[in-house]
């Protein structure tokens, strides 16, 4: 005859609250191997430390600074262009958080809207046409804008 041992209430507890704390070890490494791929980040971006006042800033901080590389090329892109070829290096970054980045960077002047959808450095040409531009993983995206030669007539005139 075989005996189950039936483990008594108190074990039960005990075994539950150390299935618990195996889960907030896990969380915890994750939250680890996070911050260290952010520190890492930073030093390969370069970012200024006094542009992020929140821990979660650094990453907008990050963002913010490719949005201005891809967009320092003098073209005019679409916000999906840019958020796809952004979305590959960060992965988990949402389409919601990137448009924020977007909208707080247009008011504090760092890049302007041309159109619906698309984005530019400030005082580049307004008129533009289509082009193509490389993703990270090589293939063609559609939605960069290669502005004309005409150009954004100033403001107060």
């Amino acid at each position: 005859m075989i005996y189950v041992r039936t483990p008594s209430p108190l074990e039960t507890e005990l075994m539950e609250e150390l299935g618990r704390i195996e889960r907030k070890i896990a969380d915890l490494q994750k939250e680890k191997l996070t911050v260290e791929r952010m520190v890492n980040r930073l030093r390969r971006e370069k970012v200024i430390q006094s542009d992020a006042t929140r821990s979660n800033s650094f990453r907008r901080v990050i963002v913010e600074n490719k949005i201005l590389e891809i967009l320092s090329d003098g073209n005019i892109y679409s916000t999906k262009s840019v958020y796809g070829a952004i979305k590959f290096e960060y992965l988990g970054l949402k389409s919601t958080t990137f448009r924020s980045y977007l909208h707080r960077m247009r008011l504090r002047g760092l890049i302007e809207p041309n159109g619906y959808g698309r984005w530019m450095l400030p005082g580049k040409p307004v008129s533009a046409e289509l082009i193509a531009f490389p993703s990270p993983s090589g293939k063609q995206i559609e939605g960069a804008i290669r502005p004309s030669q005409s150009s954004r007539p100033e403001k107060g005139r």
